[in-house]
């Protein structure tokens, strides 16, 4: 990523060069204001370089969308092993009868009308 900042500034710093030592000139229209007498090449690496900072936003973007991703795969694979080690653990015989006990404190959906007759 530093790098590319500084590729980024070596061609501004090319572009002014080029703009200063060539004589072909034209001019641009920026938005409704007229600037005349600009080099041609200068205008020419500007819009790669104001192209190369649109791609880069549009790549951190990007990036920023895939870490997340990862994150959540990360995640969600770290909470699967977690089941399995909770699956796999053997339960005293002391939980599995309070388990029983709570299933059956539950009302059923039928025993109410098994209670009638």
């Amino acid at each position: 990523m530093i790098s590319l900042v500084i590729d980024i500034l070596l061609l501004i710093v090319l572009a002014v060069f080029v703009a200063l030592n060539v004589p072909y000139t034209t001019d641009v229209n920026i938005f409704g204001h007229v600037t005349q007498g600009v080099s041609s090449v200068a205008v020419i690496l500007i819009s790669i370089v104001v192209g190369v900072l649109f791609s880069f936003f549009f790549y951190l973007g990007e990036s920023m969308r895939k870490s997340r991703k990862t994150k959540e795969k990360r995640r969600l694979k770290e909470l699967k092993e977690k089941e399995k080690l909770i699956a796999k653990v053997p339960q005293s015989d002391e939980s599995k009868a309070e388990k029983q006990k709570q299933i059956q404190k539950q009302p059923r959906l039928f025993d109410r009308f098994g209670k009638r007759g």
